[in-house]
């Protein structure tokens, strides 16, 4: 029955959401200059932006990212989704790039400072022709940098999709200097509709109605045999 629920799984409907017109969300582009650096980035189009990165820039940073608050400051509820289809086109002298998220916790993030809130990322290669890709959300991990600075209890270095601020794409280290020209295509989260447990917990219960309604016939049976022949045991 098990085997059953988990064969049948795939195929139940699945919930997407997708990272509509820009118009909808605050884009910036984020570098190194407020911290001394010389990294230059700039939009090309709505989806696509281009981030110059020189070759004397110590430990050089350029990111897109996306906010994805409401009025009220409140982030995404992330969580009922476990993957994720990205497309994007990279051509520059590096061949991967990092999707990152800000997650809030009130534990420890603080209203307004960015720099508190988690950072989950997750290293990958968009391949020559940027191609679709699907990335599982179990895939990400918490930096470890974030984890000193920001996590006094180590259970806070979870991952979490529950309260996700922003979310972005930048070039991870260690960084080659030059141009970098990124498109963004696609990006969409997928997730079940019906979580697994759910599912097998039905198949229980239906295994066990199977079950009692058998050993309910047995029973019929049974006693309809044994009224039956219970004239003949009288005689």
């Amino acid at each position: 029955m098990a085997v059953i629920a988990l064969a049948c799984f795939p195929l139940l409907p699945k919930r997407y959401w997708k990272l509509g017109e820009e118009s909808q969300f605050n884009r910036l582009l984020i570098t190194d200059k407020n911290k001394g650096g010389q990294t230059e980035a700039k939009w090309l189009g709505a989806r696509r932006y281009q981030c110059v990165i020189q070759p004397q820039t110590q430990d050089p940073f350029c990111a897109m990212q996306i906010s994805l608050k409401d009025e009220a400051g409140r982030g995404r509820d992330l969580s009922q989704f476990d993957r994720l289809r990205i497309k994007v086109r990279l051509q520059g002298p590096g061949s991967v790039l990092r999707l990152h998220m800000r997650v809030f916790d009130g534990r420890f993030s603080k209203p307004g400072q960015m720099d508190t809130a988690k950072f989950q990322g997750y290293v990958f290669s968009p391949g020559e022709q940027g191609q679709v890709l699907e990335l599982p959300l179990a895939g990400f991990s918490v930096a470890d940098w974030w984890v000193r600075e920001f996590a006094p209890k180590r259970e806070y270095a979870q991952l979490d999709f529950a309260n996700v601020l922003m979310i972005g794409i930048d070039i991870p280290a260690p960084t080659q200097a030059g141009t970098y020209d990124i498109e963004v295509e696609e990006l969409e989260f997928i997730g079940s509709r019906v979580q697994l447990a759910s599912v097998l917990v039905v198949f229980i219960l239906l295994w066990c109605a199977l079950v009692a309604v058998y050993l309910l016939a047995g029973i019929w049976q049974v006693a309809r045999q044994w009224q039956r022949e219970l004239p003949a045991w009288r005689e």
